[in-house]
């Protein structure tokens, strides 16, 4: 047997199909063939190769030697280069030059460069809108050939690598040559979280007799962020909307006509800088101009853009008729004729009022309620109506009569309101006291119109009726599915938030801030529904959501919640610091009783409970349920690091992981919307609201917040001990 090895064609562009044949004594007179190919090189040149044979075995040792020349049928070679080379997913569709250059010198010919584009539609998962395949011209005598390529990225929601498109030619006629675009994918997300300065403004009343001083604060913290910011502040008229600019770092405190920073410098000359703390400063002292709604703000923006990445509102009202007592203590005022409440008075209540049937109280937008002692509130009887007309850039406020900075919870007692509906077999009660127990269920209405309360805010209202005991600030006893609560905060209640006793009101981006209760609450078969709710504890506070029924309540189900976010008060790790001695213990949903709840597009996060307890049997039964939700960091003051309890485990489904919410610390301005690359805002982890009136269809996003902070300018956050005025 006699062995013939073939070599010499490693490192050339011949490739063998064997390097090895065999004859034995049967077979060494038949012919063996080596089939040998050329490949593509990256030149233009003919090459050459010498096939080395060598035979061995049966006491032969021969050598033969085989010249092989490749002839290079190459056109021309080429290289791809593109400008630029990166583009931002985000960014607007882009002009991309993809140039094809040739590698011999001369010029030569005209050649036609065929480029295909690597990677699939922007419907199979890109980044990028399809690019079809192109052809570059290199004209006869040039060097190189160029096509312009608007190039479309797609700002997707998730924090995935960046992605690479490949241009590429080659094959019979070209080497093969590539340019790679990169589609930088700016969705990161920072496990630490990038610290948000705060930003707080100020004013030592929120009504001021015309021609009397008015003093502005400012509290500016950056919290480690060296990012530079051009700082602007101003005093707007909110019904003209003209402006005039402060300067709180130069000695005059005049205000000015045109735009300045906060260096009192103009257009051409605005300071960018990184933000310096400070702490409680008067920012400006003066007069304004008239009576009217006003307010104060500041941005923080971009060097050189118009971006505000922040602002912070101080809104006020000079009255241009002043103050009006409505009652005063042990004195209960009912209106029987409809009444309009405007933002020419401060209206002052020291005791209940009743809204009795057939009368409808309108309270216009901008104006301010200030009440005191533990019977001060508006009670709306059944067959009476109540219509608050507020706007985000002027709410209605209905607020405790001490000065700012000294406010507390339980300072008076809030809003009572019954629905009605004709003829429903209940005779109207002689009189619904604010601070009675006297809650009982009318039957769920579902033409009720008596309720209308669009961008108002309650505050520091849930005054004692016993001892240990609070009423909730916002009451809401069975109105039916048409009334309009539509932007309404709860802030600092001494019980309950909203409290809703059967009926079938639906809640849409409604807020409550540190109710030392729960922050909502239902009971007596609510039907009702709610979509964008937002719920931030203070650190003495209950559970978020706390529902009971008896069977017969619950019957039909429970309440149903779209896209809300609900922030524990235990802040440990969550709204950042230890907030000391903390009282911060229930659940973020409680269900009592026989109590069901129907949720979808859920954030909880930094409870000191489960983010699910209680002692209902709903999940089990199927009658309550949990689609799409966020869990973290919830249980904090069990040994389990579960979410939710044993019993409920089985019955939902959730992720859970850290939402990444811009700022939810427990201060003035926060801002919970998740950061970009947040599994919150990623497809597929959220549900498409139900197709009904009372929801908004652009709620597929887990949680209130998508990309807009809808509290902004309307709200009112933060411990009153952060609105206290220095000491002269």
């Amino acid at each position: 047997t006699v062995t013939v090895a073939i070599s010499g064609h490693s490192g050339t562009d011949l490739t063998l199909d064997t390097a090895s044949l065999t004859f034995s004594t049967s077979t060494w007179d038949t012919a063996q063939t080596v089939t040998v190919s050329a490949g593509q090189d990256d030149d233009t040149s003919n090459d050459s190769a010498t096939l080395t044979h060598t035979a061995s075995g049966g006491g032969y040792s021969l050598t033969a030697t085989l010249a092989v020349t490749v002839t290079d049928t190459t056109v021309g070679g080429v290289s791809l280069s593109l400008s630029p080379t990166s583009v931002s997913e985000d960014a607007e569709p882009t002009n991309i030059t993809l140039t094809a250059t040739r590698s011999e010198t001369g010029g030569g010919r005209a050649i036609d460069v065929p480029v295909s584009v690597t990677g699939g539609t922007a419907q199979a998962g890109t980044d990028y809108v399809e690019i079809f395949p192109l052809t570059i011209r290199i004209a006869a005598g040039q060097p190189a050939g160029s096509e312009d390529i608007t190039f479309e990225p797609i700002d997707d929601e998730d924090a995935e690598s960046d992605e690479t498109v490949v241009f590429a030619t080659g094959g019979d006629d070209f080497r093969t040559a590539s340019a790679r675009l990169t589609i930088r994918d700016d969705d990161r997300v920072d496990s630490k979280g990038s610290e948000t300065p705060s930003l707080t403004l100020w004013t030592e009343r929120l009504a001021y007799p015309p021609h009397e001083p008015v003093r502005l604060w400012l509290d500016i913290d950056p919290r480690g962020d060296d990012r530079t910011y051009t700082v602007f502040l101003y005093l707007e008229s909110v019904e003209t909307g003209v402006r005039h600019y402060i300067a709180p770092q130069t000695a005059s405190m005049q205000l000015r006509g045109a735009v300045v920073d906060q260096y009192g410098a103009g257009r051409e000359a605005w300071r960018a800088r990184s933000l310096r703390r400070i702490e409680r400063e008067l920012a400006w002292e003066g007069q304004v101009p008239h009576a009217g709604l006003w307010h104060f703000a500041a941005e923080l923006r971009s060097p050189g853009s118009a971006q505000a990445l922040k602002r912070a509102y101080a809104k006020f009202v000079v009255p241009r008729r002043g103050l009006r007592l409505i009652n005063t203590p042990g004195t209960v005022r009912a209106f029987t004729e409809d009444a309009q409440w405007t933002s020419d008075w401060v209206y002052i209540l020291r005791d209940q009022l009743v809204v009795k049937s057939g009368a409808t109280l309108t309270v216009e937008a901008g104006t301010l309620i200030q009440a005191w002692g533990r019977s001060a509130g508006i009670v709306v009887e059944p067959g009476g109506r109540l219509r608050v007309r507020g706007r985000r850039e002027s709410p209605v406020v209905m607020t405790c009569l001490a000065p700012v900075g000294e406010r507390f919870p339980g300072c008076w007692g809030g809003l009572k309101l019954f629905g009605h509906k004709e003829g429903d077999g209940h005779p109207p009660p002689q009189r619904y006291a604010l601070l009675s127990g006297d809650s009982s269920p009318l039957g769920i209405n579902g033409e009720d119109s008596g309720i209308e309360l669009r961008f108002l805010r309650v505050e520091f209202a849930g005054a004692q009726t016993a001892p240990g005991e609070h009423r909730a600030a916002f009451e809401l006893v069975d109105s039916g599915s048409q009334a309009a609560i539509d932007h309404v905060q709860v802030h600092a209640s001494a019980g309950d938030g909203f409290a809703f006793r059967g009926g079938a009101a639906h809640c849409d981006h409604c807020v409550v801030s540190e109710a030392r209760g729960s922050s909502l609450t239902w009971s007596q078969g609510w039907q009702g529904s709610a979509q964008f709710l937002y719920v931030q504890q203070g650190s003495r506070a209950h559970s978020a959501i706390r529902g009971s029924a008896t069977t017969s309540e619950q019957s039909a189900g429970g309440p149903e919640f779209m896209n809300s976010t609900l922030v524990g008060g235990y802040n440990l790790n969550v709204i950042g610091g230890s907030p000391g001695t903390s009282t911060s213990i229930g659940p973020a949903i409680l269900l009592q009783g026989d109590a069901a709840i129907r949720m979808g597009n859920l954030i909880a996060v930094g409870f000191a409970g489960f983010a699910i307890d209680g002692t209902s049997n709903s999940f089990a039964e199927g009658r309550s349920s949990l689609e799409d939700a966020i869990l973290h960091t919830n249980a904090i003051r069990h040994i389990t690091r579960g979410q939710v309890t044993e019993e409920y485990s089985p019955h939902v489904s959730f992720l859970e992981r850290d939402p990444y919410l811009l700022n939810i610390r427990y201060e003035a301005n926060p801002d919970p919307r998740p950061k970009s690359g947040s599994a919150a805002l990623r497809l597929g982890n959220a549900i498409v609201p139900p197709f009904a009136p009372v929801y908004s269809r652009a709620g597929h996003f887990l949680g209130a917040f998508r990309k807009v902070n809808w509290l902004e300018e309307w709200t009112f956050f933060g411990p009153e001990r952060d609105y206290e005025t220095p000491d002269e």
